[in-house]
């Protein structure tokens, strides 16, 4: 069976690859000009995932390498494979910060790429050794010794970041208190007698109703308004924890099952000596990482609802109005 994968390999992925090139650099592209074009989006966060999605847009480019050799039908050696590989092995590591920040804390990554691509020249100067390769792919593109040490240190690093996921859950979930619940109501306040005479002022104030939702009567004292407005301040944080704790399951969720998983395959992959089985497994597994790299914009697009909104502005260019009005409601 996987010598039959092994021989579909490169008539599969770049099949594959394609497919994930339309959804993907469309999906990261139209992240990266709603940032651009909403402020509200120009949060740190906002930045952020801006530039990680443009960094997986170019790690979905550097797989087209393998639809060119597909198309072209020419032979991949694996000294021409690891040089169009090394862009990648560096964008892949890439850890983006904002201002000063973006130095330091791009050094780890980039200094690790630097390492591995180091490694894998002076095994390819020692050795001299330039066998042809199923796929171009950076497994496959570096000698096994180099590869074993970079995929196990890939996997070992990834599995930190998700304990650090597990953890931030953890913290943050522990702060919702499991007996208090809020309602969401709106509530007319017209003040007879006082500064509010004849002024409406429409708030929206979550409100501790014991899971059941509480009648506001349309009288209201400035005194009472300005103490809702306090305990409105505490409800506020407590609701924006919880968001924030439903966007951290989801992130979590999408990482472990995309990249998580390619990763951890290849560690497995890698106890086996080399063989064209392991070569199909290692080329197959490059299905999740183009999915990691093409899943923020679909991600955000279900689950966030300002990110929906530019989105949905975004697609009315190329849809009618009508049509898109039917489609994607805000």
């Amino acid at each position: 069976m996987w010598t039959m994968l092994a021989d579909l390999a490169p008539t599969i992925i770049p099949i594959v690859i394609l497919y994930f090139e339309v959804l993907g650099v469309f999906g990261n592209s139209n992240l990266i000009l709603a940032t651009i074009r909403k402020e509200n989006l120009q949060t740190k966060h906002g930045v952020l995932l801006a530039l990680t999605s443009f960094y997986q847009m170019m790690c979905l480019l550097g797989e087209l390498v393998n639809v060119y050799f597909a198309l072209s039908g020419k032979e991949i050696k694996r000294d021409v494979c690891f040089m169009l590989m090394s862009p990648y092995l560096v964008f892949s590591h890439k850890v983006a910060r904002l201002w000063v920040y973006v130095g330091i804390a791009s050094i780890p990554a980039v200094g690790y790429a630097v390492l591995v691509i180091s490694l894998a020249v002076a095994e390819m100067v020692s050795r001299k050794t330039n066998p042809k390769i199923l796929l171009c792919n950076p497994p496959l593109s570096m000698h096994p010794r180099v590869t074993n040490f970079w995929i196990a240190w890939n996997g070992f690093s990834n599995l930190g970041v998700l304990i650090i996921y597990v953890a931030v859950y953890v913290v943050v979930s522990n702060r919702e208190s499991p007996k208090t619940s809020f309602s969401l109501i709106q509530f007319q306040v017209v003040a007879k007698g006082s500064p509010f005479m004849e002024i409406e002022k429409r708030n929206q104030i979550l409100i501790h109703s014991n899971n059941s939702f509480t009648a506001l009567g349309p009288l209201a004292t400035a005194y009472g308004l300005d103490k809702r407005h306090r305990k409105m301040g505490r409800f506020v944080k407590q609701s924006t924890e919880r968001k924030i704790l439903i966007s951290l399951l989801w992130l979590m969720t999408f990482f472990a099952s995309t990249w998580c998983t390619c990763n951890i395959i290849l560690v497995i992959v890698a106890w086996f000596e080399q063989s064209q089985e392991v070569a199909a497994i290692q080329s197959y597994v490059v299905v999740f990482a183009l999915m990691a790299y093409s899943g923020n914009y679909y991600v955000y697009f279900a689950k966030n609802h300002a990110y929906r909104r530019a989105f949905v502005e975004q697609l009315k260019w190329i849809f009618p109005k009508r049509d898109a009005h039917h489609l994607w409601k805000t």
